[in-house]
């Protein structure tokens, strides 16, 4: 297409992948164009469905993890925003153009979170800016949106996060919007509702795994390097009072995790703060 407003990025894997891509029966909408990075191709070819647009572009890549996937869409995106996606989240051409507007409304604005439907996660009521995420709040991947430019180019996924990464299974959301402010970006929570995605998060799920525990402590210990430690164990009890992971387990995994971080050059390089940006960050 000639102009593209608003880039799609569709992480799959697997030949079944590239199937349920083609099964989301993407809509048609003015400037918008959709990139999928394919893992696990197996040289298939393309279904048809999808091989015959043109508002739709497969690249596949030989690297691993979900990071890996996602930062290849990001690297082949044209569009001047992108919104992350996955391969079973159903759109509209309408609620597209709404991601479209609210970045012209908001023009300031380098990053945007949005809502999904289809779960049972909460949101602010209200508008926010995430240099302070408000209590309780969380990323999903499908929710995040920015602007594709060299002010944003540092906005890549962390592979040592997320599923089929080299440490941790979650949390690349979170580091990801960490690095953004860190590096000075301008980050809003819009309260728009611009996909449906069914079933729950892993935040949501009814048990607390050991990675996933120690996924939490290591992006807590990266927001919050002075204090973790307390805040682990607040975190820890509230996780036994939800009923999805005895206490002890759960500040040892969250303390696992955080002090691998801490220790690891690749991550701490990740969320160091730009020099024009170097004040603290620790509230």
């Amino acid at each position: 297409m000639e102009h593209s407003r608003l880039s799609v990025l569709i992480s799959t894997y697997r030949p079944e992948g590239i199937a349920k891509v083609a099964a989301m029966n993407l809509p048609v909408a003015e400037g918008v164009d959709y990139v999928v990075s394919w893992q696990e191709h197996d040289d298939r070819p393309v279904p048809e469905s999808l091989a015959s647009r043109t508002d739709i572009t497969i690249w596949r890549t030989s690297l691993s993890g979900l990071c890996n996937n996602r930062n290849n869409a990001l690297d082949h995106a044209g569009g001047e925003i992108v919104l992350i996606a996955d391969d079973d989240v159903t759109y509209t051409a309408e609620r597209l153009q709404r991601v479209i507007e609210v970045f012209d409304s908001n023009p300031d604005a380098d990053l945007i979170s949005f809502m999904f439907e289809g779960s049972s996660k909460k949101y602010p009521r209200h508008m926010a800016d995430l240099a302070t995420p408000p209590t309780g709040f969380y990323l999903s991947s499908i929710e995040i949106a920015f602007r594709n430019s060299e002010r944003t180019r540092c906005l890549r996924f962390n592979n040592a996060f997320g599923l089929g990464g080299t440490r941790f299974n979650s949390g690349e959301e979170d580091m990801l919007l960490l690095r953004a402010r860190r590096h000075g970006l301008k980050c809003l929570f819009y309260p728009a509702i611009i996909a449906r995605h069914e079933g729950i998060s892993t935040g949501e799920a009814s048990t607390a795994t050991p990675k996933f525990l120690q996924s939490k402590g290591a992006v807590i210990a990266m927001c919050h390097p002075l204090t973790f430690p307390p805040r682990i164990m607040v975190n820890a009890w509230r996780e036994s009072r939800r009923g999805r992971a005895p206490f002890f387990k759960a500040a040892a995994n969250q303390l696992r995790g955080a002090l691998y971080a801490l220790r690891s050059k690749e991550i701490r390089e990740y969320v160091k703060p730009t020099e024009q940006n170097s004040t603290s960050h620790e509230p």
